[in-house]
């Protein structure tokens, strides 16, 4: 993903690119460097991926794979997981409000954009 994040951004200029990453997969150090390079800022979903970074926002244990991750939460949910109004009834902004995950305090930052 990197990767092509650096490919396709080189000749377009955004004030920022953030990419939000599974880490069930380790981001090598090249990867890091040319993201850095580019100056990409790479935010990791822990534990393993997004899906377990949610199950933790609500206080739930952290199944051991991201498959197992994916499944659970996405019973939660009440729709499809493609779909970002399947995630409201489970992450109302007191839930993410509350939240001390630093991903999740850099990700609202970024979208009420008071962080630089």
């Amino acid at each position: 993903m990197i990767r092509y994040i650096v490919r396709t951004n080189c000749h377009v200029s955004y004030d920022r690119t953030v990419l939000l990453l599974d880490t069930d997969i380790p981001i090598t150090t090249r990867d890091r460097k040319a993201a850095k390079k580019q100056k990409l800022e790479l935010i990791e979903a822990t534990p393993r991926c997004l899906e377990g970074m949610l199950l933790e926002v609500l206080g739930q244990p952290t199944p051991a794979t991201t498959k197992a991750c994916k499944s659970v939460l996405h019973a939660q949910l009440s729709g499809p997981e493609t779909s970002k109004q399947s995630y409201a009834p489970l992450f109302a902004k007191a839930i993410l409000d509350s939240s001390t995950k630093a991903q999740i305090i850099r990700l609202k930052g970024l979208l009420s954009n008071s962080v630089s």
